[in-house]
């Protein structure tokens, strides 16, 4: 059983894969917890695909917090976190607010080459 991250991005031909193994994870899944994090990541581990993973590792940033119990959801993002988005290289970024990330995303604007 491998895991990971829930949020990633595959190609077309991946998805074709996934869709067409689809009794083998109701079978291989049915009775997990959390499998959102597992199933599509094991498939892949036992395929051709797994080549094909980027080393880059995840290439997204979002960091979470406990708004409340049971409730453990990803923070808008500010300008502080301008510094750990652009060293880090990430190509995708979570959770922008218009009232509390404008200042963010005109500096991300204005990086971008």
């Amino acid at each position: 059983m491998q895991s990971g991250a829930q949020w990633f991005s595959i190609n077309q031909e991946l998805v074709g894969y996934i869709i067409g193994h689809e009794n083998w994870i109701i079978k291989q899944f049915r009775n997990t917890y959390c499998p959102d994090e597992a199933f599509i990541q094991t498939l892949i581990a036992n395929s051709t695909f797994m080549k094909t993973i980027s080393n880059m590792g995840n290439l997204r940033f979002v960091e979470f917090y406990w708004k409340a119990e049971h409730n453990f959801t990803p923070r808008y993002l500010t300008e502080s976190d301008f510094d750990l988005i652009d060293k880090n290289n990430y190509f995708f970024a979570r959770k922008f607010n218009v009232e509390v990330s404008t200042r963010l995303l005109n500096l991300l604007k204005n990086t971008q080459g």
